[in-house]
């Protein structure tokens, strides 16, 4: 008796141990099932995201109501923490009874599919996401590809005031960017720099490009190489920048800097594990028509904001229609409420 009952206890065991695992594959096939449906609808029906940006002409701010398929780090996986992210910014702003700024309120970064600006579709999904990433900074084809047909860009909140300094962010970044490219011993105010420029027309894109910086600027300049072998010693007045630079800016009628286009090849940091670096990158260097990527820096009209966009240089001949395009779509999301 005592060993049926062993026997009938062991099956109830292993009839309850078949049940478990049958319910645990069951409930990952739902899950799985369920994140398909909602991946689904995430990008058939964005959500819209409502944030709040600083105004110094409202003190309630601007408001953008943001699809969710423009916005680069959005996903259904992170939907819910986003919007709880968002809620707690809102309750917070109101609370201090200001638009506060802070690195989440005041940036938000956008991708958006040539030539027609949208956002991500179920169609245009793997387009968005190329498969290789930049192991060890070196371009794999399908990103040179994602550049070909992806923008992706920043929106910043810009209040002049609060920067001290009564121009552009265009300008402002125009000024600090020269320091970079040129390398001057000196430290210049922003945006003070912009004053020893040289520069020559651009015609074909209708911008003015920055060749140089005036050679008796005070202070001099470092002396730049294209490499620098980390074991030897060099004078302090030496320093190294293997890219290539071309920089353009457009004023409007009354001079004041409105765009800001600064391309530069990639750096190619891959190219110090080979076994003679040196040469690797003087090669790399000496390369003709080199692909550039540029960053184009430029004020949103009517609304207290900068977009800085980031693209391939086959697009730059085309700075002002994308300057136009994306002044539309952020446009598009501003939310103009009635009293």
């Amino acid at each position: 008796m005592k060993k049926a009952s062993s026997i009938s206890f062991l099956l109830k065991k292993r009839y309850l141990l078949i049940l478990l695992l049958v319910a645990i594959f069951s409930y990952g096939k739902y899950q799985n099932y369920k994140e398909k449906i909602l991946f689904r609808e995430y990008y058939l029906h964005p959500p819209l995201y409502r944030e709040i940006w600083p105004s110094e002409f409202d003190p309630n701010g601007v408001i953008l109501d943001i699809p969710a398929n423009y916005l680069m780090d959005a996903t259904a996986i992170s939907e819910s923490s986003r919007k709880k992210d968002l809620e707690f910014r809102e309750k917070q702003r109101y609370e201090s009874s200001k638009a506060l700024c802070d690195r989440f309120q005041c940036t938000e970064l956008f991708q958006v599919l040539l030539p027609e600006y949208k956002g991500k579709t179920l169609e245009n999904l793997h387009i968005f996401n190329p498969e290789s990433v930049r192991a060890d900074y070196e371009i794999p084809k399908d990103w040179q590809e994602f550049h070909k047909y992806v923008i992706w860009f920043s929106l910043n909140s810009w209040i002049p005031k609060n920067h001290k300094v009564n121009a552009s962010d265009a300008e402002i970044t125009m000024g600090i960017n020269l320091s970079s490219v040129f390398h001057p011993k000196e430290y210049f105010e922003t945006p003070k720099l912009i004053k020893y420029i040289q520069t020559k027309p651009a015609p074909e894109l209708g911008l003015t490009e920055v060749v140089s910086l005036d050679p008796n600027l005070p202070g001099g300049f470092y002396k730049v190489l294209v490499y620098k072998d980390w074991q030897k010693k060099y004078p302090e007045d030496v320093t190294e920048d293997y890219n290539h630079y071309k920089i353009y800016f457009k004023k409007d009628a009354g001079g004041n800097i409105v765009s800001y286009i600064s391309c530069s090849t990639f750096a190619r940091t891959y190219l110090l594990s080979k076994p003679d670096p040196e040469q690797a990158i003087l090669e790399d260097y000496a390369r003709p028509n080199q692909q550039y990527y540029c960053r184009h820096t430029f004020n949103v009209k009517g609304l207290p904001m900068s977009i800085t966009a980031h693209y391939s240089d086959i697009h730059l001949a085309d700075w002002q229609n994308i300057e136009n395009n994306l002044t539309r779509l952020i446009q598009s999301f501003h939310v103009k409420e009635t009293k």
